[in-house]
């Protein structure tokens, strides 16, 4: 009988998550009437001119983020490198190649040996020690650590092209004690331009702005 109030707000919190999800789905269904391309275009936050001390290089995607956190470095736009490494459980289809005896190369590997191969030193390399799911949790881990680290630094949250609004979103309002920056890697355009014709582009356009509902209501409700 204890747990019953506790049910009832998170089955409340749920609803009202679901309804956002639910107004800002027909919000978007409506605007297809009026400006198709802007809709892509507000997912996507422009770059402009990175100086910050560290480019913390988020999870999922990780190859172009990482390889547009390394040209930040090249260019002197940022000191240091800040890994979220990616989870560790392979997929059965993983398994089953090195049951083959065919060679992965792990994500986690492969961006050591991207950064390596670009001669940037390990100096400058910092990394979480484990994988983070979500991108609220990613804020929060790296805030954790900053602050464990007694390091209050300027960042640049290197991301994807159509996750950047969202993900920086989140991180400017979980390290609100930082400057936060965001930076869409170069190496993953999306196209914005008649996206409505190609159902895999429209299908990711809502998923991302689906998550960015939830991801708001989350902030909102359960941080408070």
């Amino acid at each position: 009988m204890a747990n019953h109030p506790k049910e009832s707000d998170r089955r409340s919190k749920t609803l009202v998550i679901l309804v956002g999800g639910l107004c800002l789905l027909l919000s978007f269904l409506l605007s297809v009437l009026f400006n198709l391309k802007e809709i892509a275009a507000f997912l996507i936050v422009p770059n402009k001119p990175i100086h910050a001390d560290i480019a913390i290089v988020l999870s999922g995607g990780t190859v172009p983020r990482v390889l547009a956190a390394r040209d930040l470095y090249k260019n002197g736009s940022v000191k240091k490198i800040l890994l979220i490494p990616e989870s560790n459980g392979g997929s059965e289809i993983d398994r089953e190649l090195e049951r083959l005896g065919i060679q992965l190369i792990k994500s986690n590997e492969l961006t050591q040996r991207i950064l390596e191969a670009s001669q940037i030193p390990k100096s400058d390399i910092m990394k979480l020690h484990d994988s983070i799911d979500g991108t609220i949790n990613e804020a929060k881990a790296v805030k954790a650590y900053l602050e464990n680290e007694q390091l209050m630094l300027s960042l640049a949250i290197v991301t994807s092209e159509l996750n950047s609004r969202r993900q920086c979103y989140i991180f400017r309002n979980v390290l609100m004690g930082f400057k936060v920056q965001c930076y869409a890697s170069p190496y993953t355009k999306f196209d914005t331009d008649k996206w409505w014709n190609f159902p895999r582009r429209s299908l990711n356009i809502l998923v991302e702005y689906l998550k960015f509902t939830a991801n708001i209501f989350v902030l909102l409700i359960y941080e408070n």
